[in-house]
């Protein structure tokens, strides 16, 4: 967590500074549901405003009372990029005649922390104006009437065609309601240690299937004695999004009927994720004792991965630059000659080894705002021209919107370049209502598997149980 005082932003960012940061051993897109932590004092110690004046003395010259915008962020690495870019925005905005300052609230806090405190803010009425989170928190902040419907002002603005519909539209209601801006978008795939695999003499050519890739894992296994794959699977990790619903994507058997609006608890496409994930636990393909252990991707990850000793991984494209970058949390030195990409193996006939695309962070304003249009405003800025190009290539997402692949640094990244064309053959799977329950009967069934020795149909009938629980019996079907 932060504690702070009111300084000055630098005139630019320093994108010499590493980007780790005590938040950094949190995965970005681990979207955990609300823990009930109590964070008392130590939360109130660690909020704080931090004002950007660089262009006050304009504003005040046209206005006494200026309109003063709260902007939550809760990574460091964001909170820089903030910094370095917003007082271009208040010079902006003060050229068109308003008077703008913005506040940005820095609160250092891992995700599930984080969203505890979301929620307290929403309930208490106390919400900054902006905040920006997981994009699969925004339907239920939605839901609930926090959040201001974007659609009205984003459809009345110039830019807006420039938005891939393919992502943006992740978090569009079926009446037409935007409650959320996505600004980051992923595609995840296998990574893998060429180089490691080179030396074992294991075949690095594109899998075809599950069962060639699993005997590729058990050749590796064979070799170095070690489980081979690194996967987000049960409650520690606490992100399917990054594990095991990519494998579901492949089956072709939705998890939410959007039709019915209903979460699908049975079908044979669930029941194939758990015989696999059974398959590879019960062979010793994947770290059972990490997965059970609290925050399992240090010593998986941001080790073993790195030194090779567990050379094959599900991962996004922020692994590029977060994870394994220069700057990033566990650098690897020659990552790009050291490191490839296996897209998923195809599970259905006829189908074909895909990518999953999956929506990173959202922008969103609190339906509580003072001043709606200046806070859009905000989020235009945000999603525009400079801003996001930096951002993108901090946090290694691909950009949600054209008009930014020539914009450096992001035009000088070529990963994040071919992720955002990668775009056009992804599978999908976006956030929905009472998500974070759904992951939650999700991740409890992986740990049965894990250490309560279930069979895959076993595992695959707790998830329909709890789900059934946790979302409610009219909210699911079989």
């Amino acid at each position: 967590m932060t504690t702070g005082t009111v300084v000055d932003p630098p005139s630019k960012p320093d994108t010499a500074t590493p980007t780790t940061s005590p938040d950094s051993s949190f995965p970005r897109r681990d979207f955990l549901r609300v823990a009930g932590v109590g964070l008392g004092a130590a939360l109130a110690a660690s909020q704080f405003g931090r004002r950007l004046g660089a262009s006050d003395r304009t504003a005040s010259a046209q206005s006494s009372s200026p309109i003063i915008l709260k902007l939550a962020q809760h990574q460091s690495i964001r909170q820089k990029i903030d910094l370095a870019v917003l007082p271009l925005f208040q010079s902006q905005m003060a050229a068109q005649g308003y008077n703008v300052r913005v506040e940005l609230v820095e609160t250092t806090l891992p995700d599930n922390n984080y969203q505890t405190l979301v929620t307290e803010r929403y309930s208490a009425g106390t919400a900054p104006d902006v905040d920006d989170y997981g994009s699969s928190w925004v339907p239920g902040f939605a839901e609930a009437g926090y959040l201001l419907d974007l659609s009205p002002y984003l459809t009345a603005w110039s830019q807006w065609p420039q938005f891939y519909s393919s992502v943006v539209g992740a978090l569009k209601q079926p009446n037409g309601a935007m409650y959320g801006l996505i600004h980051e978008w992923a595609t995840q795939q296998l990574f893998y240690r060429y180089d490691v695999l080179q030396k074992l003499g294991i075949n690095t050519a594109q899998p075809g299937s599950w069962p060639e890739l699993i005997t590729r894992l058990q050749q590796i296994k064979a070799k170095t004695g070690q489980p081979p794959l690194i996967v987000p699977i049960g409650t520690q990790w606490a992100s399917p999004e990054q594990g095991m619903y990519n494998v579901l994507l492949g089956t072709g058997s939705p998890l939410y009927d959007q039709q019915s609006k209903k979460w699908v608890v049975k079908s044979a496409g669930i029941n194939y994720v758990f015989d696999l994930i059974y398959t590879l636990n019960n062979d010793g393909l994947i770290p059972t004792q990490d997965l059970l252990n609290p925050t399992p991707w240090e010593p998986t990850k941001y080790k073993a991965f790195v030194e090779g000793t567990m050379p094959v991984s599900f991962q996004g494209t922020w692994g590029w630059d977060y994870d394994w970058g220069p700057n990033g949390s566990a650098p690897i030195a020659g990552l790009d000659a050291k490191v490839k990409t296996w897209d998923f193996p195809a599970i259905q006939s006829n189908s074909a080894p895909y990518v999953d695309a999956t929506a990173g962070w959202a922008y969103t304003v609190s339906a509580n705002t003072k001043h709606p249009a200046e806070a859009v405003k905000l989020v235009e800025f945000l999603t525009t021209g400079k801003a996001l190009a930096e951002l993108l290539v901090a946090v290694g997402d691909a950009s949600p919107r054209s008009g930014i692949a020539d914009l450096a640094p992001y035009s000088q990244n070529p990963k994040l370049l071919q992720a955002e064309q990668e775009f056009r053959i992804a599978k999908t799977f976006p956030p929905y209502p009472d998500q974070d329950q759904a992951d939650e009967a999700w991740e409890k069934a992986e740990d049965g598997i894990l250490d309560g020795g279930m069979t895959g149909s076993q595992a695959a009938g707790m998830f329909a149980q709890l789900a059934t629980q946790l979302i409610g019996p009219s909210n699911v079907q079989n």
